[in-house]
């Protein structure tokens, strides 16, 4: 009865610890490799189309925007996230496109708590 219980419990603790360790390790990965090069960034223009903008991205984006940047810019299709450093959380890149091309590219910073504050009220 003693080592029914033992499995029990050491049996879900194992799996959750290896699932700890591989989602920690996805996490690394994905960080390291949605950095974009600020001489890319800057070889990307307002107007060019998706696709060649997405030949000079690195293979991974953030999977949405930081918490704390402002808002997405009105109208737009879609915006993807680029980090500018290795496990930094901001500043970002930011390109939002709109029917196929890109219409705005900025860096996103945080905005600081009390303009947070102040754009909720």
């Amino acid at each position: 009865m003693r080592r029914g219980l033992v499995q029990v419990i050491v049996a879900p603790v194992s799996v959750l610890a290896v699932l700890g360790v591989l989602m920690f390790a996805f996490q690394f990965y994905v960080q390291s490799r949605s950095v974009l090069d600020r001489t890319q960034f800057d070889l990307i223009k307002v107007g060019d189309s998706r696709a060649d903008v997405e030949t000079r991205l690195p293979s991974h984006s953030l999977d949405g925007a930081p918490d704390g940047l402002r808002p997405e810019p009105a109208g737009v299709d879609d915006c993807v996230y680029y980090r500018t450093k290795k496990y930094d959380a901001t500043p970002v890149y930011r390109l939002c496109f709109k029917e196929g091309r890109l219409v705005d590219k900025s860096i996103g910073v945080d905005v600081p708590d009390e303009n947070r504050r102040r754009d909720d009220q």
